[in-house]
């Protein structure tokens, strides 16, 4: 990365931004994720992974689960206690 690509990610906000470099260019982005999809981005325990299972199981693949029981994800747990 050149002088200008390492101030364009320093300025970057964490685990929001991100930067890409392809042979198209190089771009600044953000996924603009909503609380159930960084949810499931956060996932890494055993117990994640079975939550997450269970959603595919029971609504599919092609679904769009609007609610994950809070009591599965930690994640969803550290959101919720931020808002309130």
């Amino acid at each position: 990365m050149n002088d200008s690509q390492i101030e364009i990610v320093a300025r970057a906000t964490p685990k929001r931004d991100y930067y890409c470099q392809s042979r198209r260019g190089n771009r600044l982005f953000e996924l603009g994720l909503g609380p159930v999809a960084l949810a499931f981005c956060a996932a890494s325990g055993k117990a994640d992974h079975a939550a997450i299972a269970r959603v595919i199981t029971e609504q599919g693949r092609a679904a769009q689960p609007t609610h994950i029981p809070a009591t599965n994800l930690a994640f969803v747990n550290a959101r919720k206690s931020s808002v309130h």
